[in-house]
C-alpha cells in the first residue's frame, strides 16, 4: 500500500487483502522487546465487543485518550472505534455496509451523532485532554471533530490530504498534509499554513522541551525548534546531521512522542517501528513486520500501533526510552530515593547507536545492583577542561563520577603539539577535579579508553581500509596518558589491556564499529572492565 490517499473500493481492498495473507512475523533489534496484541481477531470486520473477537478492516491510525482508552480510525471501515481499558471494543462514530468479502466500507460525508455520521477514509486521529476527538477524514479533505458523547461535526475544510493530528497545550491542532504541507487549526477554527521546506507531509508530532515540531515527509523529517526554522533529518543520509551508527532511518511515515526529544514512528514499506532522538540523532528498530500505520505514546509512556496487516492493535513492551543526557541542553534526571547515584560521562564514546539496554551506563548499573542509578552524560566534541568544569558543577549530586578520557578531549591543537604540549594542562584539571570531588566525599574513577589506531588492524578496519590506513598499533600516546593519570592521583583503568585479550581471542564480532564507536561487543567488554575496576571504590553495601 502506497502512502498517497488510499486505494478506495475494490482496489483498496484487493490490495490489503494481499499485504495481510502474507505478514511476517514480527522480530526486534533492541533486547528486551516484546509486542501482543490488545484487540482484533486478524479478520476482516467492523464487530464490536470483547477485543480477542472484535475485529478491524484497515485501522490506519491510533491515538491514547485521557482515560487509557485508544481511538482508532479504522479508514476501511469508515468508522471511529474505541478500545477501552477493559479490553471492549466500542464504535463511537460512523457507519456503512461492508462491501467486497468485508475489505471495504462505502465512505460517506454526513455530520450527526455516532452511527448517523459517515466518514470517507479516516486517516489520522488525535485525542484533546477533555476527551474530544479530532479526525483527519482524508476522502473528505476535511478534519472532523467528535464530542466525547460521539456527535460528529465538521471542525474545518480545505485540505489536500490530511493524515498526521497532534494537539499543543493551547489545544491548536497541527495537521500534517499529504498535499498542502504543514497547517495549524486554532481553537476557534482558523486554519493557518505554516511555511515547510516541504509540500508533501505524513505525520507531526509536538515535543516540549523546547517546544518542537516534528514533521515526516517523503525525505525523512524536518524539526522546528518553536516551529520556526528548521533543519533536515535525512532518511537516506545524503542531507543534514550524521545519524548514530550510520544507519538509514527507513521511509517514516506517523510519529508520536516519546520523552522530550524523541519520537517513535511507523514505517510501513518496510514494515518497522523505529525510535529517533531528534537531538543525539539516535535511533533503533523496535519492531519488524507487518504493516504499522499509526502509532501513539500513552500517558504512562506505553507504545501503541496500528497494523494493517494484522488488523490488530498492538502494543509495544520492554523499550527504555531514557537516552543519554546531552550536557549542552538537557538537565539531568532526578535522583531516585534511596540509590547509589554514578555519573558516567565523556564524549560520544559514552552513548552512540545504543538504547538504555544496552548501554555501557545500564550494563554497569546491573553489574552493581538494582540500586545502582547510572546517569550516563554525553559532551560531544568538548575537551577535558569543559568536561571537569561539569563535574564541577554536578558532582555533587553523586556518590561516584566515571570520567572517560581518550585522545579526543585533549582537542586537536595540543595533540598536534605532543604530549610535551598537553602534559601539563591535562594533569592539572585532573588533579583540580580529584580534590574538587574529595572535598564533597564523591569517588572518582578514570577510565583511559584506547583508540582504535592503537590497537591493531583488527579495530576500526572498515575506517582505515576506506582511508587507506591500515597499520600497526600506534601507542604513542599511551605511555603519556599512563604517566598522566598516575601522577595525578585519581584512581585509574586501563582498557588497552581488556581490549587486547579480547581482538587476541576467538572472537566474532570487533570492539569497534566501522564509524569507530563501540560495537554492542565492544560495549559489553568496556562495561565488564569499568566495574571491575570500580568495585572496589564502592561502598561496602554496594559490593
Amino acid at each position: 500500500m502506497t502512502r498517497t490517499t488510499l486505494h478506495r473500493a475494490a482496489s483498496f481492498a484487493v490490495t490489503v487483502a494481499l499485504c495481510c495473507s502474507a505478514a511476517p512475523a514480527a522480530s526486534h533489534s533492541v533486547p528486551g522487546v516484546s509486542v501482543a496484541a490488545i484487540a482484533g481477531t486478524g479478520t476482516s470486520g467492523s464487530t464490536d465487543g470483547p477485543a480477542a473477537s472484535a475485529n478491524f478492516v484497515t485501522p490506519a491510525a491510533v491515538a491514547a485518550g485521557p482515560h487509557d482508552e485508544l481511538y482508532v480510525a479504522d479508514a476501511g471501515a469508515q468508522r471511529i472505534r474505541i478500545v477501552s481499558p477493559n479490553r471492549t471494543v466500542r464504535t463511537l462514530a460512523g457507519s456503512a455496509p461492508l462491501e467486497f468479502g468485508g475489505l471495504w466500507a462505502a465512505p460517506g460525508n454526513v455530520d450527526g451523532p455516532g452511527t448517523t455520521a459517515r466518514f470517507s477514509e479516516p486517516e489520522g486521529i488525535a485525542v484533546a485532554r477533555d476527551g474530544t476527538v479530532y479526525v483527519a477524514d482524508t476522502g473528505n479533505k476535511s478534519i472532523r471533530r467528535i464530542t466525547p458523547a460521539g456527535v460528529v461535526s465538521t471542525f474545518a475544510t480545505g485540505f489536500g490530504a490530511p493524515r498526521g493530528i497532534a494537539i499543543d497545550d493551547a489545544g491548536d491542532l497541527y495537521v500534517a498534509d499529504a498535499v498542502l504541507g504543514l497547517r495549524k487549526i486554532a481553537s476557534n477554527g482558523t486554519v493557518t499554513s505554516i511555511p515547510v521546506p516541504a509540500t508533501r507531509a505524513y505525520g507531526v508530532a509536538l515535543l516540549p522541551q523546547p517546544f518542537t515540531i516534528v514533521l515526516s515527509d517523503d525525505h525523512g523529517f524536518l524539526v522546528g525548534p518553536g516551529g520556526t526554522s528548521w533543519y533536515r533529518i535525512a532518511s537516506d543520509k545524503t542531507s543534514g546531521p550524521p545519524i548514530q551508527g550510520d544507519r538509514h532511518l527507513g521511509v517514516p511515515y506517523l510519529l508520536a512522542p516519546i520523552g522530550p526529544r524523541a519520537i517513535v514512528y511507523t514505517d510501513p514499506d518496510t514494515g518497522t517501528v523505529r525510535y529517533l532522538n531528534v537531538a543525539t540523532f539516535n535511533t533503533a528498530v523496535l519492531e519488524q513486520g507487518g504493516q504499522p500505520l499509526g502509532i501513539a505514546t500513552t500517558r504512562t509512556g506505553a507504545i501503541v500501533l496500528s497494523d494493517a496487516a494484522s488488523r490488530k492493535i498492538e502494543r509495544i513492551s520492554g523499550f527504555d526510552a531514557r537516552d543519554v543526557v546531552d550536557a549542552a541542553v538537557d538537565a539531568l534526571p532526578p535522583r531516585r530515593p534511596g540509590t547509589y547515584r554514578v555519573l558516567e560521562i565523556g564524549n560520544s564514546f559514552v552513548w552512540w547507536n545504543n538504547t538504555r539496554v544496552d548501554s555501557i551506563a545500564q550494563q554497569i548499573a546491573r553489574g552493581i545492583g538494582p540500586k545502582a542509578d547510572v546517569v550516563p552524560v554525553q559532551m560531544v566534541g568538548s575537551e577535558l577542561p569543559a568536561i571537569v568544569s561539569y563535574i564541577e558543577e554536578y558532582g555533587e549530586l553523586f556518590d561516584m563520577v566515571i570520567l572517560h578520557v581518550d585522545d579526543g578531549t585533549i582537542g586537536n591543537a595540543l595533540l598536534e603539539r605532543g604530549a610535551s604540549a598537553w602534559h601539563d594542562p591535562v594533569l592539572k584539571s585532573l588533579r583540580s577535579l580529584r580534590e574538587s570531588l574529595e572535598r564533597e566525599h564523591v569517588g572518582l574513577l578514570v577510565v583511559e579508553r584506547p583508540m582504535p589506531n592503537m590497537l591493531g588492524p583488527a579495530e576500526g578496519t572498515a575506517h582505515n581500509i576506506r582511508e587507506n590506513a591500515l597499520a600497526a598499533p600506534n601507542v604513542t600516546q599511551k605511555d603519556a596518558w599512563d604517566a598522566v593519570l598516575r601522577e595525578s592521583g585519581a584512581h585509574w583503568t586501563d582498557l588497552w589491556p581488556a581490549y587486547m585479550r579480547d581482538i587476541r581471542s576467538v572472537r566474532v564480532e570487533p570492539i569497534y564499529a566501522g564509524d569507530e564507536h563501540l560495537t554492542p561487543h565492544g560495549r559489553s567488554v568496556t562495561a565488564a572492565a569499568v566495574l571491575q575496576a570500580l568495585r572496589p571504590l564502592l561502598p561496602a553495601r554496594m559490593r
